[in-house]
């Protein structure tokens, strides 16, 4: 015996999109409940009382591999509806912003850029630099073998112009470097910046990862990661 869904009415969402669809649950003796029966037909139901929405496994499914597998879920950060679609994103784009941080046109006062000078450090953004040098990257054959899924749309720069970057300077010695007396540091000497020169890091792609962070909240800056 059939018996009508809530409101005689039901919505289905799938990959094509949302659907208003007619659903009668069985009512026999031995039928079972109306969540287990949506689950038998790939459909997951949006709530446990008065179902009224359920969405579909496969849909789950994809939902799984673009935000948590290829982390590509780029819609929820409107780069859908950019000028240049979502390759004209700019850098940065889906990067989660610090929600304490100052952030103009967000979270500060109207003519904030305007108060008196000895009151400005308010509205000021403090940053800290921090570096891991064991993490360590070998050098693969072609980048096509270890491409990334964004061009710097969130914390890591965008690789292109940043390798260009390096390569113009891959024959600059670092500053304070041991090795050379071409460049003085007024800085004491420091082990990881030597050890960066020398033979056995030779055939790494990086020698270990850069971050520019909020020095309170320890959240990472927008294009503020780069490999060394």
């Amino acid at each position: 015996m059939p018996m009508h869904a809530s409101g005689d009415d039901f919505i289905v969402i799938n990959g094509h999109g949302i659907h208003e669809v007619g659903l009668d649950y069985c009512k026999c003796k031995t039928a079972e409940q109306k969540t287990t029966q949506l689950m038998h037909m790939s459909w997951f139901p949006s709530t446990m009382v008065d179902l009224k929405t359920a969405v579909t496994f496969h849909l789950l499914e994809e939902f799984h591999l673009l935000s948590f597998k290829s982390k590509a879920l780029n819609l929820w950060s409107g780069c859908s509806y950019e000028p240049g679609g979502v390759q004209g994103a700019k850098e940065g784009k889906l990067a989660v912003l610090c929600p304490t941080c100052s952030h103009p046109n967000k979270n500060l006062p109207n003519s904030w850029e305007n108060v008196f000078p000895a009151k400005r450090w308010i509205y000021g953004l403090f940053v800290t630099i921090k570096a891991n040098f064991r993490l360590k990257r070998k050098v693969v054959s072609k980048d096509l073998v270890d491409t990334g899924l964004s061009r710097g749309w969130t914390y890591f720069v965008d690789e292109v112009p940043y390798k260009l970057h390096l390569r113009d300077r891959i024959n600059e010695l670092q500053e304070g470097s041991r090795l050379t007396n071409q460049y003085k540091s007024t800085r004491s000497s420091h082990s990881a910046v030597d050890m960066a020169d020398i033979k056995s890091s030779r055939g790494l792609t990086a020698t270990g990862v850069g971050t520019v962070d909020c020095a309170y909240h320890n959240m990472k800056l927008p294009g503020g990661v780069r490999d060394l």
